[in-house]
């Protein structure tokens, strides 16, 4: 039996790598995001990354029979941010909505994909490539990140610990 905690550390997941992930982007401009940074095609610049980020979620959740909306190709910063709040908004849902059975953790080789491990793959995803970001951010000269200790990108990260350190002390 699946503790009913668990499916809000799922939704919490998903809202500390977004929490992560806007304050990573929070400052730069639809130019800024738009800068060619790399040679690579698919992710030259920071909004190709956010798109993917988009795109994932909306593949993964797809697969599980769930959509949560087509995929992005929007080029303008507000289209994107706004795709993400709708993914946001669905994927809560989602997991609200979760049978027991969805709440397992199932990975597609074992014959999911579930809405747990959906939306745990999607946040770690989410939270390897705002690393790119960040990155980005430093070789076009973009602001500095502002530091605040209620949002550092270890909530993002420890997420998954916190979960198994609960189902540890719940033996």
């Amino acid at each position: 039996m699946i503790p009913e905690w668990f499916r809000g550390m799922i939704i919490q997941t998903h809202h500390n790598q977004r929490r992560h992930m806007h304050r990573v982007i929070s400052g730069l401009t639809e130019e800024q995001m738009l800068k060619r940074v790399v040679t690579e095609k698919d992710f030259e610049d920071m909004m190709s990354i956010l798109r993917h980020i988009i795109n994932a979620e909306t593949y993964w959740f797809h697969k599980l029979g769930q959509s949560i909306g087509p995929p992005s190709k929007s080029q303008i910063l507000s289209e994107v941010l706004e795709k993400l709040s709708e993914n946001t908004q669905k994927i809560v849902e989602r997991v609200e909505g979760a049978t027991e059975d969805q709440l397992k953790i199932v990975a597609p080789r074992d014959g999911g994909p579930s809405v747990s491990w959906a939306v745990l793959r999607t946040a770690q995803h989410g939270v390897y490539h705002t690393g790119q970001i960040a990155k980005l951010r430093r070789v076009i000269d973009a602001p500095e990140l502002l530091t605040d200790d209620s949002d550092r990108w270890g909530h993002a990260v420890d997420s998954l610990i916190e979960m198994l350190k609960r189902f540890i002390e719940e033996e």
